[in-house]
């Protein structure tokens, strides 16, 4: 029984981030343990993208190597950027598909607890 909420754990973080309206770089890093508890090799490639998207806006933000972690510049995203937070979002959405389609085949392959739970239903 364990093994089959991870993904269900992992999903909901996934979840929040993607259909949450707040944007700050530090919420790339929270989806991450729910990923690696969904899908290996999705999750590899959110990390690989996030951490890329991280990598190039700092140095954006800092002015290239080395950073300077006491003063935060934040300015607009350019262009370059923009579309690596989109391959970003897209990966994550597709750690969350993937995630459903983990769930939906674990209830398919059950059906006797669906039509036992429905029979209770009806019964009660």
């Amino acid at each position: 029984m364990r093994e089959e909420t991870l993904p269900a754990a992992g999903l909901s973080l996934v979840l929040f981030l993607l259909l949450s309206s707040a944007f700050a770089m530090q919420y790339l890093v929270w989806p991450l343990a729910g990923a690696y508890l969904i899908n290996t090799w999705a999750a590899t490639g959110y990390n690989v993208a996030a951490s890329t998207f991280i990598i190039i806006v700092y140095n954006h933000w800092n002015h290239s190597l080395p950073w300077d972690w006491y003063e935060a510049r934040a300015n607009s995203f350019q262009t370059r950027e923009l579309v690596l937070m989109v391959i970003t979002w897209s990966l994550l959405a597709a750690v969350a598909i993937v995630g459903l389609g983990l769930l939906r085949r674990r209830d398919a392959d059950r059906p006797d607890r669906l039509s036992a739970a429905a029979g209770d239903w009806r019964a009660g």
